[in-house]
């Protein structure tokens, strides 16, 4: 086998992981937006107990918002990603 043909072969093996990869972190975010949609009760509930905390540094990721907003506001983007991963839109960027 040549390096040419071995290169080929190793680009092949990266996209496929890759697309793997995007296919995979699409479904489980829009998984996540599915939950999210199924009981916003529920999740503006455990934020309003629980917040984000990043573990040892006590940093809230909330920035002090209503859990409502950030609800509202995580959604769109984690949409847009999901399906873009499942559907096989992916450049550099996303």
């Amino acid at each position: 086998m040549t390096t040419h043909e071995a290169d080929r072969n190793r680009s092949r093996l990266m996209v496929a992981v890759g697309t793997l990869a995007a296919l995979v972190l699409g479904g489980v975010l829009l998984f996540g937006v599915y939950g999210k949609a199924l009981d916003p009760d529920g999740f503006t509930k455990h934020m309003e107990t629980n917040g984000i905390v990043v573990p040892g540094l006590d940093l809230d990721l909330t920035f002090g918002l209503p859990p409502r907003f950030s609800w509202r506001c995580s959604r769109s983007p984690e949409t847009l990603i999901g399906a873009a991963g499942v559907f096989n839109v992916r450049r550099l960027w996303s």
